[in-house]
């Protein structure tokens, strides 16, 4: 309960519930958004120019992620970005928009190239949504760094892997399904956090800087 805890330490914590609500399995969602977080925070307060970088969480639902950013990190602005509309006091949060797109139409890469110093997160995107993650920071100059906590498994081509079968099979399907991801970036990592409430906690860590 590592994340829970230093959550409601945070003197954000009650602003945070009261604009997202109480949602169902929400201390699972919690522990995941603040895995994120960390690594977000790690990056921007190594940077003497903190307030350069600019959040922008894809398929981001009730926006964890970019509000605790907004919230308790010195960055330039955060985004939420998700198909679906959702109705909250959002104008609660200074530095932050949630704007609804679909990930595949052009209206986010317009948004990435409106910064140059971003940062792409998502908490369990699914199949092919943390694909197009992916290939977004693949694809973007401004994008920085990434984050990915990917969520359900998509088809992944056989001929991708270049880890010995005894290995792979090993492997979960959500292992492979986050090696297949991280082998589509360049410098990456892949770890796993055992502090988030979900046996699909591995994080894609990539930059580009």
């Amino acid at each position: 309960m590592k994340y829970i805890e230093q959550f409601l330490n945070m003197k954000c914590a009650g602003d945070v519930i009261g604009i997202v609500g109480k949602q169902k399995n929400y201390q699972k969602e919690i522990t995941e958004a603040m895995s994120l977080r960390k690594h977000v925070k790690d990056v921007v307060l190594k940077e003497e120019n903190k307030d350069k970088f600019v959040v922008i969480d894809t398929c981001s639902g009730n926006a964890l992620v970019p509000i605790l950013c907004a919230f308790s990190l010195p960055i330039q602005k955060a985004y939420a970005t998700d198909i679906r509309e959702r109705d909250r006091p959002w104008s609660k949060v200074n530095k932050f928009e949630y704007k609804t797109l679909d990930i595949f139409d052009k209206e986010i890469e317009n948004l990435i190239k409106q910064y140059s110093d971003v940062i792409l997160t998502s908490s369990h995107p699914c199949g092919k949504l943390a694909k197009r993650t992916v290939e977004l920071y693949s694809n973007f100059e401004q994008v920085k760094y990434m984050f990915v906590m990917p969520c359900c498994v998509n088809k992944i081509p056989q001929d991708m892997f270049k880890v010995p079968q005894l290995i792979l099979d090993k492997l979960t399907g959500y292992e492979k399904w986050c090696l297949y991801l991280q082998g589509l970036v360049g410098y990456s990592e892949l770890t796993r956090d055992p502090h988030v409430m979900s046996q699909k906690n591995c994080i894609i860590s990539a930059k580009s800087v």
